[in-house]
């Protein structure tokens, strides 16, 4: 990934973090900058009801246009970063399986993963193929992946 496309999407997962950790906060940052955003845009589109005399400025004119357009965008990204929450995530984790592919996992990657088994009831099986490694001599995360992806396989064809 190129360093642009990382902080953006560094951006993204600060904000997704931010409506699941601090979601009145995030929220009232939504309605703030809607708000600011419509003040922004009745100023520039009727100046004449904020004017406090019988003159208005070209500059004040457009400053209240640029404030409308930036806090307009500011909560379009917090509203379009809520409504993809899960596609990010979901990207966020792909992305992180992609670039420790042929390196050992790293602790949230296996804790994910265990997790995972957990969930789908072959937790076991994939501790013991785990146990079998020592600590120094981990497999790459691919090789465990496909492992997990193999006793998942194996439990859904012995369902069905």
């Amino acid at each position: 990934m190129t360093e642009k496309r990382v902080f953006v999407h560094r951006l993204h997962l600060f904000i997704i973090r931010g409506f699941v950790d601090y979601p009145v906060l995030t929220w009232g940052s939504v309605v703030l900058s809607l708000a600011i955003a419509c003040w922004g845009w009745l100023n520039f589109v009727y100046p004449e009801w904020f004017a406090e005399g019988p003159f208005i400025s070209a500059l004040q004119v457009y400053f209240a246009g640029l404030v409308g357009v930036v806090f307009t965008v500011f909560c379009l990204v917090l509203l379009f970063d809520f409504s993809q929450r899960k596609r990010i995530m979901w990207m966020d984790m792909a992305w992180q399986f992609h670039h420790y592919q042929n390196a050992t996992p790293p602790p949230h990657l296996l804790d994910y993963m265990m997790r995972m088994a957990d969930v789908f009831n072959v937790g076991g099986p994939f501790r013991a193929f785990l146990a079998s490694y020592p600590e120094d001599a981990m497999p790459t995360t691919e090789v465990v992946r496909n492992h997990l992806k193999m006793l998942l396989d194996e439990q859904r064809n012995n369902k069905g």
